[in-house]
């Protein structure tokens, strides 16, 4: 029995090298890289230092404020819970690659 890829598959596969060069593109023209990565740098500090005080605060307040509970125990279980998401990605990953 002989295989067919179907469309998404192209997809899938082809993607990632259209997004590259895309990628690639855009940094050959910058002039100054040293500092466009400080700025890059400086902004995904502040993007990552929003969602923690986010998650943590006032995410945290809400739960709280709504269940009467610790959210951080609450936190704790959804911790372990992504834990186990990414050990069955690495796992669906491997089995389909």
């Amino acid at each position: 029995m002989e295989r067919v890829d179907s469309p998404d598959e192209h997809h899938l596969r082809y993607s990632p090298f259209g997004i590259f060069f895309l990628i690639l593109s855009k940094m050959l023209e910058i002039e100054n890289l040293s500092d466009t990565a400080k700025a890059l740098g400086l902004y995904m500090i502040t993007v990552v230092t929003g969602l923690a005080i986010h998650l943590l605060g006032t995410l945290a307040l809400l739960y709280y404020s709504v269940t009467r509970k610790n959210p951080f125990t609450f936190y704790k279980g959804l911790f372990q819970v992504s834990n186990y998401d990414i050990v069955q990605i690495s796992i669906i990953i491997t089995f389909f690659s």
